[in-house]
């Protein structure tokens, strides 16, 4: 009968092939991992985007609202006022509105960062008159106005950098009222305001973006409410 005798140097490179092996597993094994891992922040940075840059629209939204139950008698001339507040420091006042003599006057084209009110308990739009189209690749000018910050105490989302935690997010507001007030026999032309909230964050040194869109309309074809 004869034996089969194990010579020590395919030993050694069976174990080698093992080793190997192993390593290639547990490599792949964690890059999957870190892929996934990666993948879910992704989504996770995703979805809150999305609700901030919905925020904005439902914001606006706050503001045609309040316009009409605030200027009931005249909602079709008023429903595109704009109130400004003085400051963002509690009590807040509200420094003009269109209603006013010498008011703010009506939501013009432009680009926006929009605020809730815990005094008021309401949005405010805040004109930014100097900005551009939110672009976080182009380093040749500054979005810092447009950044968003975690009010804890209050559970809230703001631009208010005072007293509260940076995050990743920029948002800017779009605003372009469509149409001119035209009121005659046959009715009233159709009423809207384009709106374009924004939302954009750097993840690994990628610009990632979320744009929601939306028309708002005034009642069609009233002369009445």
């Amino acid at each position: 009968m004869m034996t089969k005798i194990k010579i020590s140097g395919e030993s050694i490179i069976e174990v080698l092939v093992s080793t190997i092996i192993l390593v290639i597993i547990l490599t792949t094994v964690f890059v999957l991992i870190h892929r996934g891992i990666a993948t879910e922040t992704n989504v996770k940075k995703r979805i809150q985007a999305i609700n901030i840059a919905r925020e904005g629209i439902e914001a606006v939204r706050n503001i045609r609202d309040t316009n009409w139950l605030k200027y009931s008698g005249d909602r079709r001339g008023k429903w595109l006022c704009l109130d400004e507040l003085a400051s963002w420091v509690s009590p807040q006042i509200i420094q003009a509105d269109c209603g006013s003599v010498g008011g703010a006057g009506n939501i013009a084209e432009g680009f926006y960062i929009v605020d809730f009110s815990e005094d008021f308990k309401r949005y405010f739009l805040q004109e930014m008159s100097a900005a551009t189209e939110l672009d976080l690749s182009n380093e040749l000018e500054n979005f810092e106005d447009f950044r968003i910050f975690s009010d804890s105490i209050n559970n809230r989302l703001t631009h208010q950098s005072t007293g509260n935690i940076s995050t990743p997010f920029y948002r800017q507001i779009y605003i372009n009222p469509i149409s001119q007030i035209t009121c005659g026999v046959g009715g009233c032309k159709e009423e809207k305001i384009n709106v374009v909230s924004r939302v954009q964050w750097r993840e690994n040194n990628i610009v990632r973006k979320v744009v929601l869109e939306a028309y708002l309309y005034d009642f069609f074809e009233r002369n009445e409410y």
